[in-house]
């Protein structure tokens, strides 16, 4: 039973991956894809500098436009690519049938397979790509890219003049209450300290006390979607930590053990300071059915 379902799955991957409509779709995707990929890497980084990404998705917008405007030229370099690939498999490149009623999929009226293609796949898949890019980086998100400024290594290199023209705009957008004012101190207060390896969450702790209306700020910028790639990079410690081994584990335990994988660096012992200490407090000051320490008595 399991080599018939094998069998069965294995050839549909087959006629899914010979279909012409899976090697244009693919080859569509492939170009652009490896032109966001680099932009995406980025946002996914420890240290990333919206405001500039949101530069090049600009001028990564233009390039889109141009395409879906001159849509018959740019998918005809990707079809020949695409038809080669058909012809190296022997495969016969159709498109499918009209109908005058259809329900499951839409009518595109075309002479050829290129103009088929073209309509169905390769137009609204740029659409989708170009709708997507100006929602999510839109002007009116620039206030919150600008967020960023706040951190030390980035306004260092301006000219006070800029920096107190972009917080203006973050405090005519948000309204935080004295955030101008903390602004101007924030910038003083940095200027003879070091903060080359601090990152956002390392500059709460110094603003919190004295600089409420900064706090505020930081903690909005760390609410943007691409600054929570550092928590979903924790996610892959849960498979880590809860192995067969420990399957029955305590939900309480497993978060213990889950939070020390992750901030190890949070951890002022060394490490076998941090043993010793583990193991006095669950095999000695706990008492447990289960015996941690074993002695040659």
């Amino acid at each position: 039973m399991t080599n018939a379902n094998t069998r069965e799955g294995a050839f549909y991957l087959y006629f899914s991956a010979s279909n012409f409509l899976f090697i244009i779709t693919m080859t569509i995707i492939a170009k652009y894809s490896a032109i966001l990929e680099p932009v995406t890497n980025i946002l996914q980084g420890e240290s990333i500098e919206l405001y500039k990404v949101r530069e090049h998705m600009e001028t990564l917008l233009e390039m889109f436009e141009s395409d879906r405007i001159n849509a018959i030229e740019s998918f005809n370099l990707l079809f020949i690519n695409a038809k080669s690939i058909a012809n190296d498999l022997d495969l016969t490149i159709t498109c499918p049938r009209i109908t005058g009623k259809q329900l499951h999929r839409n009518n595109y009226p075309s002479e050829t397979p290129e103009d088929y293609y073209r309509v169905s796949v390769f137009v609204p898949y740029l659409e989708s790509i170009i709708q997507s890019i100006k929602q999510r980086f839109e002007k009116g998100n620039s206030v919150a890219f600008s967020l960023q400024y706040l951190h030390p290594a980035l306004f260092k290199k301006m000219k006070k003049e800029e920096y107190v023209e972009i917080l203006t705009n973050i405090h005519s957008f948000y309204k935080i209450e004295n955030f101008l004012v903390e602004s101007e101190s924030w910038y003083v207060y940095w200027q003879k300290k070091d903060f080359q390896s601090m990152d956002i969450i390392d500059l709460l702790k110094h603003s919190e006390i004295f600089f409420p209306g900064i706090t505020i700020a930081l903690e909005i910028f760390l609410s943007l979607p691409a600054t929570s790639c550092t928590a979903e990079r924790t996610f892959s410690t849960l498979r880590r930590v809860k192995t067969w081994l420990r399957s029955t584990t305590s939900e309480d335990r497993l978060n213990g053990l889950c939070m020390l994988s992750v901030h190890r660096e949070k951890v002022k012992a060394s490490k076998n300071q941090f043993i010793e200490q583990l193991i006095t407090r669950f095999a000695i000051e706990q008492p447990r059915r289960l015996q941690f320490l074993f002695t040659n008595d």
